[in-house]
């Protein structure tokens, strides 16, 4: 088992256990692409598409955009 199907598995057992930097780690393993945005927000594109806006403070995002995103990734 690889270290991307180990984080998508706890991912989707807990996604508020996971930090945005395990998120991001995960994430461009399965081809996204992140971005800086405009202040605290980080731009998450797939095939040049505007996918979702994560605010990050505390280094972390809050659960309900984990869960939007683990929705996305499920799909």
């Amino acid at each position: 088992m690889t270290k991307a199907e180990k984080l998508l598995a706890k991912f989707k057992n807990s996604p508020q256990n996971l930090r945005f930097n395990e998120i991001k780690l995960l994430a461009e393993s399965l081809g996204f692409d992140f971005v800086q945005g405009k202040g605290s927000h980080i731009l998450c594109f797939m095939n040049t598409q505007l996918v979702m806006t994560f605010p990050i403070h505390n280094d972390d995002c809050k659960d309900i955009y984990k869960k939007k995103f683990l929705k996305i990734i499920s799909s």
